[in-house]
């Protein structure tokens, strides 16, 4: 990097002459001004909801200033006699910092980020020839200098890069940052009016527009090839959403014709849909001393800097034959098309997706696992509902959390942990089944020819659980019935009346005593009185 700057600045002063004095002209436009309050307010969305955005503003104005002394640098090292003083600089540290900023140990590394977006921006430039016509003028060809590349999101991908192969994307904030995108109830309503302002002003959303619909068509392909969703419980992540709106629709780096920014938007959509498939395989949960490695959140700058490769080209075949371009639309009414159609197609599908139920994964879990290779193995759908189960479970929500226990692929010590606890804050649910694993255990112990000394604990440990369920006061010689619980439901009932009768056969069977046969008659009793056949029957019998 530092070679080129030197080889550039050794390139351009040698066709300029040294000067005396240095002046700053002030160049700011409105389309600068309103892609800073664009951006602006997606900062200000996000103080609201997280606190660690709050105590990273000041580090950001830190980084508006560096980015500015690095352009003055680079014009300095051109030997230019004039700073055009604008806003440019400003976009490229906004943008950079809505998706990815280091931790406070390796800081340092944002610096380099920082340099190497902003010279970047001058360093990647190519001359474009447009031909301008003006009523009664003869026409004109002007040159023009554009990026590349995007320096934002090229500064993005190749740190994200470097973390993949270094395995460091636990040293960033970048996960935490694409979670906090989607905080609040309005989250997609911030970030849609932020990049509408934009596209108020500039010619961009055939770009938003065209990628947004091509995320919502590639999330239905994907659930008719795999009975699942990718993002689990959208179609377009927020943070996927904000690239879309802001990150994607840099004016110099995308295609100029209507056709050409479609096809535009509908490429960033399939590019950084096929890279977040691939960066989801490579997540690792942390093990031991070992972080976590979701490298992820980086699909949404991965994908731009091939596409700003491909946009001469897409430019020249966009230039004459494109089918939309007697197609009269302006700034204004494109806007405002866009803002209906968002408001009536798309974000009800964002906001009422499907994947946002549990019962959905459920469901779809349960399907899965009658196919005999995924019994062994948890499927996607099984993975998204564990998960979720597991959120609701840290939220307090005793019978999700029992459901999370009983899952096959939760560690037997998990799991027994979360019915007890339940257990002890009152769910008789979790009671039942941690007193019929300890009954489980003892009657395997027992055929292992144990002593009753050793198997006994466990037959009281489950006879403790399951008599307070079944509501008959139990003595060593005598059971006394109690009256029938009242406005029980039928899970109510189904739980009550399993505990009788597991009671019941806890009473008929020699653990180290005689048979009890009246007291387990009467739990068969009241076992078929809450509606348990299988207690009828059996109680018929004697």
């Amino acid at each position: 990097m530092l070679v080129i700057i030197w080889f550039k600045a050794r390139q351009s002063s040698s066709n300029l002459k040294k000067q005396a004095r240095f002046d700053i002209k002030f160049s700011l436009t409105l389309k600068q001004v309103i892609q800073q309050l664009a951006q602006v307010s997606i900062y200000v969305g996000l103080s609201i909801h997280w606190p660690q955005m709050r105590e990273q503003l000041p580090l950001t104005l830190a980084q508006v200033i560096f980015a500015y002394q690095l352009d003055i640098l680079w014009v300095w090292l051109k030997r230019s006699p004039q700073y055009r003083f604008s806003l440019s600089p400003t976009p490229i540290i906004l943008s950079i910092n809505l998706f990815i900023w280091f931790k406070d140990s390796v800081f340092y590394w944002q610096w380099l980020l920082i340099i190497f977006a902003v010279f970047s921006r001058s360093l990647f430039t190519y001359e474009e020839v447009v031909r301008v016509e003006k009523p009664n003028e003869t026409k004109k060809e002007i040159k023009l200098t554009r990026n590349t590349f995007n320096p934002s999101a090229l500064a993005i991908a190749v740190a994200g890069l470097l973390l993949i192969v270094t395995r460091s994307t636990h040293l960033t904030w970048g996960e935490s940052l694409a979670i906090q995108h989607g905080a609040g109830e309005y989250a997609y309503w911030t970030i849609f009016g932020a990049g509408l302002l934009a596209q108020f002003f500039v010619p961009i959303a055939w770009v938003t527009m065209a990628g947004t619909l091509s995320y919502l068509a590639l999330d239905s392909i994907y659930y008719q090839l795999f009975n699942s969703y990718q993002f689990i419980d959208t179609a377009i992540p927020p943070a996927v959403f904000l690239g879309l709106n802001l990150l994607i629709t840099d004016p110099r780096t995308i295609p100029k014709k209507r056709f050409g920014q479609i096809s535009y938007g509908v490429a960033y959509a399939c590019l950084s849909f096929v890279c977040f498939s691939l960066l989801k395989i490579m997540v690792e949960p942390a093990q031991g001393n070992t972080p976590a490695f979701n490298p992820s959140f980086l699909d949404k700058a991965l994908a731009i800097p091939i596409l700003n490769l491909s946009v001469p080209l897409i430019n020249r075949l966009s230039s004459s034959q494109s089918p939309l371009r007697h197609v009269g639309f302006s700034k204004f009414t494109l806007a405002l098309s866009w803002l209906l159609l968002f408001t009536l197609y798309v974000h009800p599908q964002l906001k009422a997706h499907p994947g946002k139920k549990l019962i959905f994964w459920t469901e779809s879990c349960h399907d899965d696992m009658e196919q005999p290779r995924l019994q062994t193995i948890p499927s996607q759908a099984c993975q998204v509902r564990d998960h979720l189960l597991a959120i609701q479970c840290e939220a307090g929500h005793l019978k999700l959390c029992h459901n999370l226990a009983l899952s096959p692929w939760t560690k037997p010590k998990r799991a027994q942990h979360i019915l007890e606890d339940n257990c002890q804050k009152g769910l008789s649910l979790s009671c039942l089944v941690l007193g019929e694993q300890y009954y489980d255990q003892a009657l395997h112990m027992r055929k292992q020819n144990l002593s009753p000394q050793q198997v006994l604990p466990l037959v009281n440990k489950a006879q403790g659980l399951w008599s307070p369920i079944c509501g008959l006061k139990e003595s060593v010689s005598m059971v006394t019935d109690r009256p029938l619980k009242a406005n029980l439901n039928d899970d109510e009932r189904q739980t009550l009346s399993q505990a009788c009768f597991h009671l019941a056969n806890l009473w008929a069977t020699p653990w180290a005593r005689r048979p009890q046969m009246t007291q387990a008659l009467l739990h068969l009793e009241r076992a078929c009185q809450y509606g348990l056949q299988q207690a009828c029957e059996v109680r018929n019998q004697y």
